[in-house]
């Protein structure tokens, strides 16, 4: 199994700058905006970490819609806007970041050209879990990013989060404009804090793989 998660790697292009990518969404049974389906992924939050080469300090860049506006367009122009326009894109839910992606190419053709080259780069993160070449029995059956640096080495990035999961984390972005101001700011932060922690044990999960 160990081969089969190096080959992965090696299919990697690491002359690249290499880019990490977390994306948060909710669903709703009722479609809340135009063009909308019932239980569509909708994304409302990324965080970006990136670096030129492995010498130069991380770079970070979030996004955070705004609870109150269908969040496909502002999500899709400022993530084309913090993206590089080449080098890999590691993602740990590839399949979902696929879907979310090309319904929102199909929402807004204008972007469809950019959108399939983002589409073109992502790298699957989770390929050795989804393709069982490695297990934890700490895994059982959940497979999130959370648990599988936990089962690789530890959980402390997620310790002191007031946010534990992406379900919890969009129950809590859609009661926001419910919450008094001082309450939603702080939800804010705890929203950016969870979704950079993601994309922080993507980056101690690529290392720890790639290193094996």
């Amino acid at each position: 199994k160990r081969t089969k998660i190096q080959n992965w790697f090696n299919k990697i292009d690491s002359s690249e700058r290499i880019s990490f990518l977390n994306i948060e969404i909710f669903e709703s049974a009722i479609p809340l905006f135009e063009n909308c389906k019932p239980y569509e992924k909708l994304p409302y939050q990324y965080c970006l970490l990136f670096r030129k080469d492995d010498f130069s300090e991380f770079k970070q860049q979030d996004f955070i819609s705004d609870v109150n506006i269908d969040p496909r367009l502002h999500f899709i122009q400022h993530l084309i806007s913090d993206l590089s326009s080449n080098g890999p894109i590691v993602i740990y839910n590839y399949s979902s970041a696929e879907i979310i992606l090309n319904n929102i190419s199909n929402t807004y053709p204008e972007y469809k050209q950019q959108i399939s080259g983002i589409v073109n780069r992502l790298w699957d993160l989770s390929m050795p879990i989804n393709s069982g070449w490695y297990f934890h029995h700490t895994l059982g059956k959940s497979k999130e990013i959370r648990n599988v640096i936990t089962s690789l080495d530890n959980g402390m990035l997620f310790d002191k989060l007031k946010i534990a999961d992406s379900k919890t984390a969009a129950s809590y972005y859609r009661l926001i404009s419910a919450f008094p101001i001082r309450t939603s700011g702080q939800m804010h932060h705890a929203l950016k804090d969870f979704c950079c922690a993601q994309v922080k044990a993507s980056f101690e999960v690529f290392n720890i793989f790639n290193s094996m």
